[in-house]
């Protein structure tokens, strides 16, 4: 129930309960106070009663062993009881009186009580009879006894209390009593519960102030409720960092509870932030990592594809280069041929009866040259579509090594390189086959003068010379076909170099880009991760409410 209670409610009930316990100690000190008081007026009458108590036993012992009479003893009783006044502000107001148990008057301050019985006449203002209950209680108290009465102050009409106390003494058949009067122990009462209270009020005074300050400095330095500040903290704590504090002292507690809250809600603002920007480049990265590797992969595929054919292209250019050494073979047969042709020509002239066999033989010769040009303008052709597959290749490698990037960077300057040699060698092919199609030319024409040179042996000489010079333009482009040949050679040797090292630098791009894949796998388990680390942190971040 307190716990529900505001700081200031339960403040002042702890000012009440201060207030109260203080108050019950001051009426437990006054009703203390007044009973001690009281206890001393009794213990006073008491002493005093006790002492003419003795005096009385003291006469009663001059009695008793004959020193003096009865009379002479209650006489001087008297006169000690009278003489022994005490009490009030003048220490003569109290006295000591002595009636018989019939209630006649012994010792008495008022001369008109003494030698009279003022039993039935006696009476206070309540109507008591006084004298019969001081008798009475006597009687009924051999060691004593307190009876309450009203009686004026000598001078006055107005009854006060007065507290008697009275004592029987048998041997003269008396009741000894004194009395003090009570109104003044009522007068130190009230001083006293004055005094009191207005030291309580004055310790209440303090301590309500106190109380108050206290109560205003946790309050002002708490900035409001304790209630509010544990409902602040525990939405805070729930995730609920919208709530605001209005109008909170500067540097108390909720204030600055607030200022926590706030800055902590733009963290928690700043964190969303960044985990959805991580989360966003973790997705990216993510798409661009599958990119990536899906391009390796096609990478890989098209390297793999272009080893092949180049290993193809290899393999082609070994047959092209075998190719060229036997075309170099049989050009340099035919120059032996067309040698052997100016020779033969040269024995014509000397020897004309043989012209017939040697034009038959020299026929025979053309034709055959004639079948070998036609084999190498179809070497040549085959060389030229090789050639121009060669081409094809260094293209498209090229245009791959330009996809990879810097790791394809020598391989575009070797396919660059194939790609030159491969036009030269269709270039040298082209000038073959013109070269050949001039051969087929001359020597058909060399076989239609042939056959015009049979049925005309008498010309014979005319003809030689003829066939002499033709021979020794074949033997000429003979030589010149053999250098195109040669040259044809080397560049396909050449082309088979340069594949072998494109072959070798695929390879080297092959393993780079299977590397690539692996660290493309490894970033992409990497950003997996990442993005789940953010999903995560997100997830957490948005158990806070800050909007």
């Amino acid at each position: 129930m307190l716990v529900k209670m505001k700081l200031r409610t339960r403040m002042l009930i702890l000012i009440v309960l201060i207030i109260l316990g203080l108050s019950l100690l001051t009426l437990t000190s006054i009703l203390s106070t007044q009973r001690d008081l009281t206890q001393g007026r009794k213990d006073v009458i008491t002493a005093v009663l006790e002492s003419a108590y003795s005096i009385a036993e003291f006469y009663h012992s001059k009695e008793r062993d004959g020193s003096m009479t009865r009379a002479e003893a209650q006489q001087a009783t008297v006169a000690a009881f009278l003489a022994g006044r005490y009490g009030g502000l003048d220490g003569k107001t109290e006295y000591v009186y002595a009636w018989t148990m019939d209630g006649v008057g012994v010792a008495h301050v008022n001369p008109n009580f003494i030698g009279k019985n003022m039993m039935n006449q006696v009476r206070d203002v309540k109507g008591r009879y006084t004298l019969q209950d001081i008798a009475s209680a006597a009687r009924q108290s051999p060691k004593g006894a307190f009876v309450d009465s009203l009686f004026p102050r000598p001078g006055t009409t107005e009854a006060v209390e007065k507290l008697q106390f009275t004592k029987m003494f048998e041997p003269w058949d008396w009741f000894i009593g004194t009395g003090i009067y009570m109104d003044d122990l009522s007068s130190d009462m009230r001083k006293q519960i004055i005094a009191d209270t207005s030291t309580a009020l004055v310790i209440i005074i303090l301590i309500t102030a106190l109380a108050l300050l206290i109560a205003r400095s946790v309050l002002r330095q708490i900035g409001g409720e304790p209630a509010d500040a544990i409902s602040f903290m525990s939405s805070a704590a729930a995730g609920n960092l919208t709530i605001k504090i209005d109008q909170a002292p500067k540097h108390s507690v909720l204030d600055e509870l607030a200022k926590m809250v706030a800055s902590l809600r733009d963290t928690m603002n700043h964190i969303r932030d960044e985990s959805a920007r991580v989360n966003d480049n973790a997705n990216t990265i993510n798409q661009a990592t599958a990119n990536v590797a899906s391009a390796a992969y096609d990478q890989s595929e098209a390297i793999t594809s272009m080893a092949a054919a180049i290993e193809e292209m290899t393999v082609s250019i070994s047959h092209i280069s075998d190719s060229a050494r036997d075309t170099e073979d049989s050009s340099k047969s035919s120059a032996q041929l067309a040698e052997q042709g100016v020779q033969q020509v040269g024995l014509a002239n000397t020897e004309i009866h043989k012209i017939a066999n040697t034009v038959r033989e020299a026929s025979t010769k053309v034709e055959n040259l004639n079948n070998r040009a036609t084999q190498i303008s179809s070497i040549a052709s085959v060389i030229r579509d090789i050639a121009e597959q060669t081409n094809l290749l260094a293209l498209n490698a090229a245009i791959e090594a330009a996809r990879a990037g810097d790791q394809g960077r020598g391989f575009a300057v070797v396919a660059d390189e194939v790609r030159t040699l491969a036009g030269r060698t269709a270039n040298a092919t082209s000038d073959i086959e013109a070269m050949i199609a001039g051969v087929l030319t001359e020597t058909g024409q060399v076989v239609d003068t042939m056959k015009t040179a049979l049925p005309q042996v008498e010309s014979g000489v005319s003809a030689t010379e003829t066939a002499s010079q033709i021979l020794a333009h074949i033997k000429q482009e003979s030589q010149s076909t053999l250098k195109r040949i040669s040259e044809v050679a080397n560049a396909t040797r050449e082309q088979g170099l340069a594949s072998s090292s494109i072959a070798e630098k695929v390879d080297q791009i092959a393993v780079m880009v299977e590397s690539t894949s692996q660290a493309m796998r490894a970033t992409a388990e990497s950003v997996h991760e990442l993005n789940q680390v953010s999903s995560e942190l997100n997830t957490m971040v948005n158990r806070f409410k800050c909007h």
